[in-house]
């Protein structure tokens, strides 16, 4: 699903931070730095900085506060970053939903190129394609077969408006010929997945193929989007949806 040029784009823009501005290396960081999170907390986002947080702080010998604001899909962070002083000080963790946010969204306060600068990206992951356990599915086969018999009958949630679990299936074709979903959007990945476990959605995303719903047998995991299985967990192009692949960063 993604190309080389637009992997290389989504490399570059995998993790911000504000201009350094007049900071000297010889004394960077003389106070502690802010790390923004634009997505909830105890999700994979904020584990993430923290866990990245916690290391810096240990190499530069200065606090890194972890600061969510969860909301907007990320536009929340990404502004409040981009207003900050140009100093280093703030740095902004980003998933790939940054990179196509311009072409989704009618007007931004942001620039989401020219107001940051690439850092490093943090790492690549796929996503799982889960069901509850009362879809009578057992595949992603069998998904597509229950899906043509109970057109707009199934609900799917995702991380947010214009995330990778939301772009996935919404920029396939081969998703949208076979399925007709209603799509009530979740503002994080935890509540998409508490809501699926609670029958409330059908269908959801995830970037853990061993969530504990899955581990618990509160979801079902159909397949994972990346090129190659995950443990006992097909690939979505081995098991029905031949060529498909979604990789998030």
């Amino acid at each position: 699903m993604i190309s080389g040029s637009i992997r290389a784009v989504l490399t570059m823009l995998a993790a911000l931070v504000a201009c350094a501005g007049n900071a000297h290396a010889q004394t960077y960081p003389a106070k502690p730095i802010r790390l923004i999170v634009g997505f909830a907390v105890g999700g994979g986002a904020d584990l993430t900085a923290r866990i990245i947080g916690q290391k810096l702080s240990e190499s530069w010998g200065q606090q890194v506060v972890v600061d969510v604001r969860a909301g907007a899909s990320g536009n929340i962070a990404a502004d409040l970053a981009a207003r900050s002083a140009p100093d280093g000080y703030t740095l902004l963790l980003i998933p790939n939903s940054h990179a196509v946010v311009q072409s989704l969204y009618r007007k931004l306060s942001y620039d989401p190129v020219a107001d940051f600068a690439a850092v490093s990206l943090i790492g690549l992951y796929p996503y799982v394609l889960v069901i509850h356990p009362s879809v009578p599915a057992k595949s992603v086969r069998q998904l597509i077969a229950l899906a043509k018999t109970r057109p707009g009958q199934l609900n799917y949630a995702s991380g947010g408006s214009g995330v990778g679990s939301h772009l996935s299936p919404s920029c396939s074709r081969k998703w949208r010929v076979w399925i007709s979903c209603t799509y009530p959007i979740r503002a994080a990945v935890q509540p998409c997945m508490r809501s699926s476990a609670a029958r409330r959605r059908s269908i959801s995303a995830t970037c853990r193929p061993r969530c504990p719903h899955v581990r618990s047998g509160k979801l079902r995991a159909l397949g994972v989007t990346g090129s190659k299985p995950a443990g006992d967990i097909p690939a979505v192009a081995d098991s029905g949806l031949k060529g498909f692949e979604s990789i998030g960063w």
